[in-house]
């Protein structure tokens, strides 16, 4: 028999779940997030003199790699994440798993830093502060709790959206009906 304290909370519930939506660590949300939202204000990385990345101290531990050599490494690189997405609009996710990085990437990285200057918060806000100088002054973008986060969950159509991408229509329809009547028993029974 489980102990009482089972469950009380379940991480799945407390702080909640992250949902990634491209394959890099979800310690980049946020700083991904605000950098599409630097793009669609119409900063590009040709404009770029500095790019600089707040994040409060330690909020960026994971994101190890600042000058990843292959795929692998740059899904913890918010480095390559911002560069990707103020170069090309968007990252590519192909590329997390390329042998190589770009190598304009390994010349352009330098225009980017990291500071630790934003005040630390809770598990379920990952506070990043993109900090771009263009050459028509700076443009800055917050981004606190980004787009599957625990407090900014994606729609149960993206998510849907997302299992298509790996399973046949027919599984993701049976999972789908699975999670529910699930989801009524943990209601129902555990609370």
């Amino acid at each position: 028999m489980l102990g009482n304290d089972w469950y009380q909370p379940g991480q799945i519930n407390k702080p909640g779940l992250w949902f990634k939506v491209h394959p890099f660590c979800s310690a980049a949300l946020s700083g991904y997030e605000a950098a599409k939202m630097l793009w669609n204000k119409g900063v590009r990385w040709s404009d770029c003199v500095q790019v600089v990345v707040h994040y409060p101290p330690n909020g960026d531990r994971v994101l190890n790699q600042q000058w990843p050599q292959t795929g692998q490494e740059s899904k913890f690189s918010i480095e390559f994440i911002i560069w990707q997405v103020l170069k090309f609009g968007d990252v590519k996710d192909a590329d997390f798993t390329a042998r190589f990085v770009d190598s304009q990437f390994k010349i352009d990285v330098a225009k980017i830093v990291r500071k630790h200057d934003l005040a630390t918060t809770s598990a379920t806000k990952r506070p990043t502060l993109v900090e771009t100088v263009t050459r028509r002054g700076i443009v800055k973008q917050l981004v606190v709790m980004p787009l599957g986060s625990p407090n900014r969950s994606l729609s149960s159509e993206k998510l849907q959206e997302k299992l298509l991408m790996v399973l046949p229509k027919e599984k993701v329809a049976a999972l789908v009906d699975l999670i529910v009547k699930k989801k009524r028993y943990f209601k129902r029974y555990i609370g």
